[in-house]
């Protein structure tokens, strides 16, 4: 039977060090936005999307990164937490801060800070070198 991990997107309006971050937020809670809500501890307005995936053998975590991207482009949040766990654990115990950069259309995803664990604990392809992910978009001129 394949183990699972839990993972976590979160953006918090108390944590969030953009100004337009926490406007939005707020204003998507006021709306009852799917993924915004009132935590009642210390994250309190937030963005929150959790995912649960069976793994059998390692596995590359770009997924989340990309994911990530989906909801900045949705949302205009540009920072974010990611958190998981192991099945066996009972609070999310690897996680790390990032931010959004550049145009939505291309936009570049930078390392800010490991809260908890290291980046090792992750499979992502940026820790081998820069501590970015940039994927190119093209656009087909028609």
């Amino acid at each position: 039977m394949d183990k699972k991990i839990y993972y976590s997107i979160v953006s918090s309006v108390r944590f969030s060090r953009n100004e337009e971050n926490r406007s939005l937020i707020e204003e998507y809670i006021q709306k009852n936005e799917t993924h915004f809500l009132t935590r009642e501890d210390d994250y309190g307005d937030c963005f929150e999307v959790d995912f649960e995936k069976a793994i059998a053998e390692e596995v590359n975590e770009d997924w989340i990164l990309e994911t990530v991207i989906d909801f900045a482009k949705k949302y205009k949040i540009t920072e974010f937490e990611l958190w998981k766990k192991h099945e066996d654990e009972s609070t999310y115990n690897k996680g790390f801060g990032i931010a959004i950069e550049g145009f939505m259309e291309n936009p570049i995803i930078k390392f800010k800070e490991v809260y908890s664990g290291s980046l090792e604990d992750w499979n992502l392809s940026w820790k081998k070198g820069k501590q970015t992910y940039e994927k190119i978009y093209f656009k087909l001129a028609l």
